[in-house]
């Protein structure tokens, strides 16, 4: 059964969700020089293979809401802020694009 991703829920998207709160997660204070750092981080980490499917999720959130996309932010990554739910769709697509550039 395939999963809809207009449908999918926050308890959705685990890789993404486990790599945005492991280096964005409670407890992060990051300048905008760590920020670029953790996202380069996460690109090792992705050609290293510990998260598999990071992209194909990414591109599954950027079909859902911006309610969503805001949402798994709050929830994973608390030290990436977002001003509001638009903002955070864009730091998605730009997170995406970086991430596929790199890798």
């Amino acid at each position: 059964m395939q999963n809809n991703p207009q449908n999918s829920r926050p308890s959705d998207f685990a890789i993404l969700r486990r790599v945005l709160s492991d280096h964005f997660g409670v407890g992060c204070v990051l300048s905008p020089e760590e920020h670029t750092e953790e996202w380069q981080s996460i690109v090792r980490e992705y050609r290293e293979g510990s998260c598999p499917g990071l992209i194909d999720e990414i591109r599954a959130l950027l079909t859902c809401t911006d309610e969503l996309v805001l949402q798994i932010f709050s929830a994973s990554a608390s030290a990436w802020e977002c001003d509001d739910a638009g903002d955070a769709r864009h730091q998605l697509k730009v997170f995406c694009a970086y991430l596929e550039t790199h890798s």
